[in-house]
């Protein structure tokens, strides 16, 4: 009997979608498609790498670490899910700008990292970055916040 483990299932899934939505997407006129291309070329890529570290780890994991890493890692994705939630709504409380620096900021402290002017050097340069390129180049609307206009 074949056993799969999840991560060469949603690896190879994560493939298989990207090459059927670049497909559809490198179909598109390059003008309007830019940031579709990304992403799909991205989602292929992180696909094709947790593929190739999958299948290069030689380790066996026993029961008992098992239980102990799906444990961690639900807290973990609990963790992001919450904070990603809680800065969208801090985005309509507050403006993207004072959201993603604090979330950002927020997020590099949860994740353990202690430097604290080069995690704001990283957020405000990111979101500076992020600003630039989904706002001034790519024209997207920024979202309306309650307070801030």
């Amino acid at each position: 009997m074949l056993r799969f483990s999840k991560d060469k299932v949603f690896a190879t899934v994560c493939i298989v979608i990207a090459a059927v939505l670049a497909v559809i997407v490198f179909s598109y006129p390059l003008e309007s498609s830019y940031f579709p291309r990304i992403l799909v070329v991205f989602i292929g890529a992180m696909g094709s790498l947790l593929l190739a570290r999958h299948s290069l780890q030689k380790t066996v994991v026993k029961a008992a670490e098992n239980f102990n890493q799906y444990k961690v890692q639900l807290n973990s994705a609990t963790l992001v899910f919450s904070s990603i939630a809680a800065y969208t709504l801090s985005i309509y409380l507050v403006n993207y700008e004072i959201a993603t620096a604090l979330f950002l900021f927020f997020f590099m402290l949860a994740l353990g990292y202690r430097k604290i002017a080069v995690m704001v050097a990283t957020s405000l340069s990111l979101t500076f970055s992020l600003y630039l390129i989904f706002f001034e180049i790519l024209a997207v609307a920024r979202p309306d916040s309650l307070f801030f206009t």
